[in-house]
């Protein structure tokens, strides 16, 4: 299953309740936090809530690379690569991706 965490909130209520679903049948859980554009809690402490609450360990696959204001892009652990992305002028229009 496809957790969607949002990094401004962490772990909310719907978020509890869909691990707990998953859990009970033995789902595996690859999670996701989104909107580290805008100003969010840090990764550790989205991972830090997961572990505490769930007995999860958490592994991330890509990190972001500043965040809120500062967010540059990821940096991708798998392949060992920072893709830095570029605002687009227009709201809405996909960022660029270098």
């Amino acid at each position: 299953a496809l957790m969607l965490v949002d990094a401004a909130k962490g772990l909310e209520p719907q978020t509890r309740k869909l691990f707990e679903v998953c859990r009970m049948r033995g789902l595996p859980i690859f999670s996701f936090c989104n909107k580290l554009d805008r100003p969010a809690l840090a990764p550790m402490e989205i991972m830090d809530q997961i572990e505490a609450e769930f007995g999860l360990e958490t592994h991330p696959v890509v990190w972001p690379v500043g965040d809120g204001d500062r967010f540059k892009g990821l940096l991708d652990r798998m392949k060992n690569v920072v893709l830095l992305y570029e605002k687009s002028e227009k709201r809405g229009q996909m960022a660029t991706v270098t």
